[in-house]
């Protein structure tokens, strides 16, 4: 009696910790973007978007959607970001750049990035990254 109960109790513990909506150790988990290591890779992305556009118009971010972290060798940042275009050229200082209001102009993106940091060097690393119009 006792093995079905050894077997048992962590099965309905896992149950139970599913439907109450906990993480699951080693699941992703909401990211607080208030934290200095969430702002570093939405900064990360932001920069990697703005390097990979092929425009020379900078891009600014307008809104940060879905922001998850889930510990791997390292920690694993899935993102998904907007960003629309400026009146500035990425050559020029940024300080004064307006984002266009403009949807023709603007032509606004919404990305999907996977960013790993390096768990030893504390790089950045952009491992997946999909953006649409």
């Amino acid at each position: 009696m006792s093995a079905i109960w050894k077997l048992t109790v962590p099965l309905l513990a896992l149950f139970f910790a599913v439907a109450s909506g906990l993480a699951i150790i080693g699941g992703p988990t909401n990211a607080d973007p208030s934290e200095q290591e969430v702002k570093d890779a939405l900064q990360y992305t932001v920069d990697h978007i703005i390097g990979w556009a092929n425009t020379p118009f900078l891009r600014k971010l307008t809104r940060v959607g879905d922001i998850k972290q889930q510990v791997v060798v390292g920690m694993m940042y899935v993102l998904t970001v907007e960003m629309a275009r400026t009146n500035c050229t990425k050559e020029e200082e940024e300080t004064q750049c307006v984002v266009y209001t403009d949807p023709m102009i603007a032509s606004p993106i919404r990305c999907n990035a996977d960013v790993w940091k390096h768990p030893i060097t504390e790089k950045y690393e952009m491992m997946k990254m999909a953006c649409v119009a």
